[in-house]
């Protein structure tokens, strides 16, 4: 995966807009003062912002991966011409 994948991934119409959000929500929740564990408790405050953020990460990558991985697939099933 590199950047070129995640720009294609963001401008892709065949990918859910939610999809798209789940980066932007998971920063929004970090910085957001409405927090499930606030961030007054100082270590366990902090583990549940970066549990969310870990979670998006994660849920990121594997679906910009199988998004490159298709799009690989697709070139690769063209018939090639024959030329004569």
């Amino acid at each position: 995966m590199n950047l070129r994948h995640v720009g294609q991934y963001l401008r892709s119409p065949t990918v859910p807009t939610w999809r798209k959000l789940i980066g932007l929500l998971a920063v929004a929740y970090v910085v957001s003062p409405v927090d499930l564990i606030p961030d007054v408790m100082p270590v366990i405050g902090w583990l549940d912002d970066l549990g969310v953020v870990g979670l998006a990460v994660g849920f990121i990558t594997r679906d910009i991966s199988k998004f490159a991985a298709t799009r690989g697939a697709k070139v690769i099933d063209v018939e090639p011409t024959i030329r004569k």
